[in-house]
């Protein structure tokens, strides 16, 4: 039994290979028992993909819960694809399921050591996000496990998760690079966020498709 009710049919997903990177998006077609299929979106065209190709599914619907998913392609076409062997991701797995690069300026809080105390605003910019953290630059001198606030302006809404900084890079002579993590972030923060990034790599790939047409 497919981890996914017929209620979803014509909703949008997204096929991603293992590692992030965008593969196509379309409606969903079918589903069925033990296969689901989507098809093309008005004139777009699929890619070929391998039968046995693990991929990524992320199915995103206006009145339904987001779903996140692993399966394999059984037949690729231009107009159609179709996966079986469908299951959900763990909570874990799906907050690492979308990586988007981005160059999004905002700013930060920092946070008041063992406090919840905002202390120091300092501007950054996101440069890699994902459903579990994100990678910042910023002239801010940061210590690994220092906590601050930043804020995300997305399409429909503003969030602000807390960050920890796990990581250290140099950038350049003026500005250092961090790779933080979200810290208990809600259900709904983590909707919005799944699709804010969703909608951003469906962009991706229309650019990248109109691109090629040219």
């Amino acid at each position: 039994m497919l981890p996914l009710s017929k209620e979803y049919c014509n909703s949008v997903c997204e096929i991603s290979s293992p590692q992030g990177e965008s593969i196509c998006s379309g409606l969903l077609e079918k589903i069925e028992d033990e296969s689901i299929q989507l098809k093309n979106q008005e004139d777009d065209i699929l890619p070929i993909v391998h039968c046995d190709t693990f991929v990524n599914i992320h199915v995103l619907s206006k009145s339904l819960e987001s779903k996140s998913m692993v399966g394999r392609v059984y037949l690729s076409t231009s107009q159609m694809m179709r996966l079986i062997d469908v299951q959900n991701l763990s909570d874990f797995e799906r907050r690492d399921f979308f990586r988007l690069k981005i160059g999004m300026e905002t700013q930060a809080y920092l946070l008041k050591p063992n406090t919840n105390e905002t202390i120091e605003l300092f501007p950054i910019k996101v440069t890699n996000l994902s459903l579990s953290g994100c990678f910042i630059e910023t002239r801010k001198q940061l210590e690994i496990g220092r906590r601050f606030v930043a804020t995300f302006p997305l399409t429909d809404a503003k969030l602000s998760f807390t960050c920890q900084v796990q990581r250290m890079k140099k950038m350049d002579d003026l500005n250092n690079g961090y790779g933080c993590t979200f810290l208990e972030p809600t259900k709904r923060q983590i909707d919005l966020l799944c699709q804010f990034i969703f909608e951003k790599q469906r962009e991706l790939i229309q650019k990248s498709r109109n691109h090629l047409d040219h």
